[in-house]
């Protein structure tokens, strides 16, 4: 019986150690393309780089800006984000489309508050969100001012521009 354990004990230490890993994979020959599965970064996110210009965004009727002293700004329809903009990225929701418009119309007559703060605004169906110059504009299809936020960098603070169908939360 010792003799079969004596036996046994060389073959259980060489089977237990699981044998030598499988080789790694033959580098691609120069030149050659490696062929595989490429996805993004944000591929699982709704949200995409805006990029500046404009995008047409479907809407329920209602949406609301918000915007933090510390310079960001996020246009969401209940709850769902819709566009939002800081000083380093500007991202949009993949359920608008990229328009290609002409600038609308300025934004006089628009009521200001300076700082942080949250504006709701009833709005016709879609509206156009654009990205120029670090800020964020939102205007109806037919090109009116509905909202803005001023948060570019070389501004001395941030604000909120108010149109009509708008008023600040409280």
């Amino acid at each position: 019986m010792l003799r079969l354990v004596a036996a046994a004990l060389p073959l259980l230490a060489l089977a237990g150690c699981g044998g030598s890993p499988d080789p790694p994979p033959a580098p691609p020959p120069a030149g050659a393309a490696r062929i595989g599965d490429l996805r993004s970064a944000d591929a699982r996110s709704p949200l995409l780089a805006a990029h500046g210009g404009t995008w047409r965004c479907a809407t329920d009727g209602r949406i609301q800006l918000a915007i933090t002293a510390e310079g960001e700004a996020t246009l969401s329809i209940d709850r769902r984000l819709l566009a939002s903009v800081a000083p380093t990225r500007s991202v949009v929701h993949r359920a608008c489309d990229r328009a290609l418009v002409a600038p609308g119309e300025g934004s006089a007559g628009a009521r200001v508050r300076i700082g942080g703060v949250v504006i709701r605004c009833s709005v016709p169906g879609d509206v156009l969100v654009g990205f120029d110059h670090g800020d964020l504009t939102v205007r109806s299809r037919a090109g009116r001012f509905v909202a803005g936020a001023a948060i570019r960098a070389d501004r001395v603070g941030v604000a909120g521009y108010l149109g009509g169908g708008c008023a600040v939360a409280r």
